[in-house]
């Protein structure tokens, strides 16, 4: 199970994944909430695939996973977690998770 909060802008948005161990499943769950963004902010695409582009594991120096959002504060702590990339059509989607679950999805 997934939450998604859909932040100002419809470039971005939080989910926090329970109960995640594997990278596998990380994949799944991003590829899930990726088909939900779409399906809310650009339907436009709904007709095309979504294909894991690349994925990648790494650690973040922060809890910020490398997306600081301004005027928030994150935990100076090193993060493992995964760089997964998804292409739709023309465009790219990338996602940065930590290895438990809490993904951040900006669009390029």
């Amino acid at each position: 199970m997934f939450l998604c909060v859909f932040a100002d802008t419809a470039s971005y948005c939080e989910c926090r994944v329970e109960n995640v161990s594997q990278g596998s499943e990380i994949i799944r769950r991003a590829e899930e909430l990726l088909y939900e963004w779409i399906r809310e902010q650009r339907p436009d695409l709904l007709d095309s695939a979504i294909k894991l582009h690349l994925c990648t594991a790494t650690t973040w120096p922060n809890r910020a996973l490398g997306c600081p959002q301004p005027g928030m504060f994150y935990a100076q702590v090193l993060t493992p977690g995964y760089r997964i990339v998804f292409k739709v059509g023309e465009e790219f989607f990338i996602f940065h998770s930590d290895y438990l679950g809490y993904m951040v999805l900006y669009q390029d």
